[in-house]
């Protein structure tokens, strides 16, 4: 009985110590850092280049991608966020007629 007292108690320590070692300077969330670099670079920045730059697998790369098209759709959506020149609709000129090219 004394040891396994005596090796829970080491094991508690063990633990206790773990614990107070200084935590490694945290980094920023993954989706905050390739969001970062999308703005910068552009949405059509590829997998391999967002992973790289952010540090990141390629798989997560890819989740942060969709994440960030998803979330700039729903602030489009409830009109929070002004919508793309891609996706804002045309000026067109008025279309001319026989009638007024015919008066120039």
């Amino acid at each position: 009985m004394a040891k396994t007292k005596t090796a829970a108690k080491k094991a508690k320590a063990t633990q206790q110590g773990k614990k107070k070692t200084p935590d490694i300077e945290k980094r920023d969330n993954r989706y905050l850092r390739a969001a970062r670099i999308i703005l910068a670079v552009g949405e059509d920045i590829a997998l391999d280049a967002l992973a790289s730059k952010a540090e990141m697998s390629k798989s997560t790369a890819g989740h942060c991608m969709e994440a960030f098209k998803g979330v700039c759709l729903a602030l489009r959506e409830a009109n929070r966020l002004p919508a793309r020149k891609a996706d804002a609709k045309p000026v067109t000129a008025p279309q001319e007629t026989p009638e007024a090219l015919e008066a120039a």
